[in-house]
């Protein structure tokens, strides 16, 4: 089927539509190597899987080193060949929703060439060969590997100044009526040119639908998928972003009520993802590489070694001071140093054994971590594939300076810095009670505070083992957590009159008085 800008050209057995601006170079320099058979055999994917595959390919020879982005889209069964009759192949679905952003006037970087092998008149293989952006990163690895870098004035304006042309290029593809069902951070492109200065872009084309216009609700969903980034990125650049993507219709009220409409979607969602198991998040793009051989898989952070991470797991009973048998505990610890980017880095690793699982942590960890709930996202997590063996390891860093909430609370501890702390504890206990509540086994170790010097300590949530995630939270639990907290700092201060239930509710009657004066988006 012809697409307006594109020529096809007929190469081996593939079929190809090729970008006409870049006609002649693509089809003598490009094409000649992505028809081989051999291609995707020599050339190492950086991304497999059953149906999709991407490779990353320099052509060789040229002067500026040439860079394109491939991808192909496996047709395995009779069923899928047959669905392409009647529906367009994976690749050209990608060229027409690229085509069709671009005509409407959003800045997106069209494929140079999508192409397809047929096998006695069925699509086999389809294929999209997208030009990579020179000095380019995603947002998501903007966002959280800027954080926390130099806070320089200059870095400072370039961040808000990425921060309000992301909201308005959002606010155009929604205007547009483009609805990307994967909406997140990494489907956004940043360049910076010494020319053309900073700019972004709109990528990822295979699930888009063009629509007259976006309702309200499909608005807020997408904003709500935007919004699944942790505390490195701040209220206040949050609020930012609204106020671009809102334009002329931004005032003070409606931004809030906006911000707290997407903000009861955001936390559904991710209810959601906790629900389904969802292992990958903003970190991993970002942070992380995947690991997966035989019979083990998980996620790396980078700067580790894998041939240490193995080492641990292979000599973990070792080192544990326990000996592999059919009745090993459910739950073991050891602590180690590893090293990382060259600095030497404290480690808890723990062993877990089904029921325990180490999966369904990660998953609970970077639910709450996304959600903006101050703890540690373990730096390693790797499981075995064997169903045999269900082990699952986390590799949880220590911080400096760290102590949990017991050893902090000191007789020595001035009221202000108590009452200051106690304040904190009361903020984190609304945050996770959007999630769920703790198993009656609360103890002063499910809580690290952190001492920086120079500044006032922070509380962060150590350890989530006993917290389960609900889709309803009742009042009756959530009284609980907070009855069994209050002992627990009573114990240290038998005198304080403070009581943190009646500290929790005094803030929800607030809250709700407010949110009675916001007036509707």
């Amino acid at each position: 089927m012809p697409v307006k800008g594109y020529t096809a050209f007929h190469f081996q057995d593939i079929k190809w539509l090729i970008r006409e601006d870049v006609l002649s170079h693509i089809k003598e320099r490009l094409i000649p190597h992505l028809s081989s058979s051999a291609f995707f055999e020599q050339n190492l994917a950086i991304k497999k899987g059953k149906r999709k595959s991407v490779w990353f390919f320099t052509l060789p020879g040229t002067q500026e080193n040439e860079a394109y982005i491939v991808k192909r889209y496996l047709n395995e069964h009779l069923l899928a060949r047959l669905k392409n009759i009647i529906i367009s192949s994976k690749a050209m679905r990608e060229l027409k929703a690229a085509v069709a952003i671009s005509r409407r006037g959003i800045t997106t970087s069209t494929p140079v060439a999508v192409g397809k092998k047929c096998r006695w008149g069925l699509i086999k293989e389809s294929y999209v060969v997208l030009e990579k952006l020179k000095e380019c990163r995603d947002l998501n690895t903007y966002f959280l590997e800027e954080y926390p870098a130099s806070r320089s004035h200059q870095s400072l304006l370039e961040k808000w100044k990425i921060i309000r042309e992301f909201g308005i290029l959002v606010r155009s593809t929604h205007q547009e009526g483009v609805l990307q069902s994967d909406f997140s951070l990494n489907n956004f492109l940043l360049t910076k040119d010494d020319r053309e200065g900073l700019k972004l872009y709109l990528t990822d084309f295979e699930k888009i639908t063009i629509k007259p216009a976006l309702s309200f609700d499909q608005r807020v969903k997408c904003l709500a998928k935007l919004n699944r980034v942790g505390r490195e990125v701040s209220l206040a650049d949050r609020l930012r972003f609204l106020k671009s993507y809102m334009g002329n219709d931004a005032s003070g009220r409606k931004i809030s009520s906006l911000a707290r409409t997407i903000q009861e979607r955001t936390i559904e969602l991710l209810k959601k993802d906790n629900l389904r198991g969802r292992i990958t998040s903003v970190y991993t793009d970002a942070l992380y590489e995947k690991y997966e051989q035989e019979s083990i898989k998980g996620y790396i952070r980078k700067g580790y070694k894998t041939e240490e991470i193995l080492s641990v797991i292979q000599k973990f009973d070792l080192s544990a001071k326990s000996l592999p048998s059919p009745d090993m505990k459910q739950r073991e610890e050891i602590h180690i140093d590893l090293t990382c980017n060259g600095r030497v880095q404290p480690i808890n690793v723990v062993r877990y054994i089904p029921p325990m699982s180490a999966s369904t942590l990660w998953t609970k960890i970077s639910t709450l971590l996304i959600a903006g709930i101050p703890l540690d996202l373990p730096h390693i997590f790797m499981e075995m594939k064997v169903k045999s063996n269900q082990e699952g390891y986390l590799f949880i860093p220590k911080r400096e300076n760290e102590t949990h909430l017991g050893e902090f609370l000191k007789p020595s501890l001035e009221k202000k810095e108590l009452l200051f702390l106690i304040e904190l504890l009361v903020k984190l206990m609304k945050k996770l009670h959007h999630f769920g509540t703790f198993s009656d086994k609360i103890t002063e170790s499910n809580f690290a505070v952190v001492e920086k010097p120079g500044s006032r300590p922070s509380i962060y949530l150590k350890n989530i083992e006993t917290f389960n995630m609900k889709k309803e939270i009742l009042l009756s639990k959530k009284k609980r957590d907070l009855a069994i907290l209050n002992g627990l700092i009573k114990k240290y201060y038998p005198s304080l009159t403070f009581d943190l239930t009646k500290n929790y509710f005094h803030h929800e009657a607030h809250k709700e008085a407010l949110k009675k004066k916001e007036i509707n988006f």
